[in-house]
This record gives C-alpha cells, structure tokens and sequence, in this order.
C-alpha cells in the first residue's frame, strides 16, 4: 500500500479508484476504524471531568496505575487506566443474592467454594489487602492470586470501611496509633498476634462458613455484623449497650457464642449516673459517678438466669454504664476455669478481627454507613 492515511489505505485495499467509492459501499468499516484510532489515541481529561464520570475519588485512579494522574496538570490520562474507566461506565446492577467471587469464574471445577471467601482463601485476602497497604497498586497486589475484577471490589470495599468520603482515615475500625505502612491509609484488619488467638480466628470462620450455609443464620449472621459496625469503636475493644437495648444486646449475644465458644466471652454490667457537682469552680465542670447497685443487682440475677452457661463471666467495673461486651485473652491461665467466680480482665481484639474482615468480604452485606 502507497498510502500511509487509514482511509486510503482501505481504498487501495477494497481496489477502489477513489475515496467516494469506498464510502459509499464500505461505510461500516468507518467503526473497526474508529475504534482502533480511540484505542490508540492519547487522550486526558480534566480531573473533575473524570470524577463526575465515573464517581470515584481522585486518589483512586493513581491505584490503578501511579501514572495516571498528573498533579501538575490537574488532569487524567485515560490511556493508564482504560479498563477501569471502561469498567465503571458500563454500570450493572449486583446482584446481592450471589457470592461475590462467582463460581462461574472457576476454571477448576475442582477447587472447593468457601461460602465466605469464594474461591480465594483468607491468607490470600489478607496478603492482597497488606500489599496495598505497603504501597503496590491493585493490579500489582492481585496479580498472582485473583481476578483483577474481583480485587478492585475487595480493595474498594475495603477502602470504604476505612475511610470518609474524602479519602481520610476515620479509625472506626482501626486504631489511630497503628502507623501506615506506606503513603496509603490502612485498610486490613488487624491480626491477632497470639497463637492462640489464631487459632481461634482459624476456628470462628470455620464455624461462620457452616452458619452461612443456612440462609437464616447467614441472615442473623449479617444482622449481627451491622449491630458490629453501629458499635464498634478502635479506642476500645468491647462492645457496649445501653440497658434500653438488651434485645439488641441479646440478639448479638446468641450468635456471638455460636461462633467463639461462651467460656471466651466477657460480660460486664454497670448501673450509675453522673451528676453535675453542686459548685464545681469557675470555668470548670465536675461529675460525680452515682451508682445505682440495687438495679445493677437486678439486672446482673436477669442475665445469669437468661445465661447460665455465662454466670461465671460476668464483672462489674464502673467504665461503663450498660452491658459491655468482650472477649477473654484466650492465654490459658487467663480462661475462666470451673472453679472461678469471676472473669479475668484480660481483652483480646481477635473478634473485631473476625467481623471487620467478614465486612470486607460479604459484600452480600449492605453497609449503611
């Protein structure tokens, strides 16, 4: 061919005399050509353009690929990241009542399905989330383990429970002293470093896989796993309820002990008020705690009678006015033992692991943040 211009180059092809002749019986050809000229074509816009399109923040397309923004130019490169760009504006509805990590996508039909985590298994998960964390990009985490797909939703679901609409840190789930490992924010849930611990993780996903396979106790499951995300809090590792909220509480309470066994569990129950004291000093402002022990009593005899197999976990410290709801350092001469009368105060965080990861990954969950 003569010609290095695309539509000569087709009219010498076609054998055609002249362009009118091409155009006049090839036209349809005009979109293989487009298309190819687009896909070729170095194209930015600017960033609030590409934020509008796709509704994604600005600091989401560099972790696709770190040369897609230009800070200086305050504009996107299309081409870094035109499977993402392609992705977010083919919008499809998710189907919630699916696993995430479709089966349909297994190429071994041999590989077994975890009802929790899809065909991927946790230490992959929690690999993945920890590279991101030491600063790779998502394709780059994901590579070796997962469908690049599936790895952008874990990521964005992730990113969602650790951080406000901005962008920035809120340390609901993840503790504010914990320090970042790179210039991104921390999105992993925080693993126990105790063996035993561990194994207990090992053990509570074990237990909520065989939940999830009953529908209705998937359900009670998530119930609980919102009750988790209206609670929690990374200053403290308990949960806590008002007394106006013992249904709550309780509900919370019966799936808790399917998942880790009771003897793990500490309850604490607290009755008091705090009053203003009667002349505080100028500018400053006193409470006295007032403890209100006859409705404390109460209601501690109404928990061991509605929870036998937990009257010997129960404490009474006074940081909290309500049911505060723990689990006991699994550390073996920290368990509460048949002949004990009270819990120790020991804490371990390995529920909060458990949940916040499973908020991660149940995406069936819909978080009402």
């Amino acid at each position: 061919m003569k010609s290095g211009h695309h539509w000569d180059a087709l009219m010498e092809f076609a054998g055609h005399a002249d362009l009118d002749t091409t155009f006049s019986s090839y036209i349809h050809t005009v979109d293989i050509i487009s298309a190819h000229l687009l896909d070729q074509a170095y194209i930015q816009l600017p960033v609030g353009v590409v934020t509008k399109l796709t509704n994604k923040a600005r600091r989401s397309f560099n972790q696709h690929n770190p040369q897609a923004l230009d800070f200086e130019k305050n504009c996107v490169d299309l081409t870094k990241i035109r499977e993402f760009i392609n992705r977010e504006l083919n919008i499809k509805k998710i189907d919630n009542s699916k696993q995430y990590f479709p089966t349909s996508r297994i190429e071994d039909e041999g590989v077994s399905v975890s009802p929790i985590f899809g065909k991927y298994a946790r230490w992959q998960i929690e690999e993945f989330l920890s590279e991101i964390e030491a600063g790779k990009v998502v394709s780059e985490a994901a590579q070796h383990h997962f469908v690049y797909e599936d790895a952008v939703g874990l990521y964005n679901r992730a990113l969602l429970l650790a951080a406000d609409e901005s962008g920035e840190a809120h340390h609901k789930l993840i503790s504010k002293y914990k320090q970042p490992k790179s210039g991104h924010i921390l999105i992993a849930p925080t693993l126990p470093t105790i063996v035993k611990e561990q194994q207990l993780v090992l053990e509570c996903f074990i237990k909520l896989e065989n939940l999830y396979l009953d529908q209705s106790m998937k359900e009670r499951v998530q119930s609980i796993l919102s009750t988790f995300y209206k609670k929690a809090n990374s200053s403290h590792s308990d949960l806590r309820f008002k007394f106006n909220e013992k249904q709550m509480f309780y509900d919370y309470l019966d799936i808790a002990i399917k998942i880790l066994p009771a003897r793990y569990w500490r309850i604490n129950i607290s009755a008091y008020q705090m009053k203003r004291t009667t002349k505080p000093k100028k500018g400053e402002l006193k409470y006295q705690k007032i403890m209100n022990e006859k409705k404390q009593l109460e209601i501690m005899k109404e928990f061991k009678a509605d929870y036998r197999q937990l009257s010997k976990n129960i404490t009474n410290n006074d940081f909290y006015s309500g049911y505060s709801l723990s689990v006991i350092n699994p550390k073996e001469n920290e368990i509460i033992n048949s002949t004990s009368n009270e819990a120790t105060r020991a804490s371990s965080s390995l529920m909060k692991y458990v949940m916040h990861l499973l908020l991660i990954v149940d995406v069936s969950f819909e978080l009402d943040r």
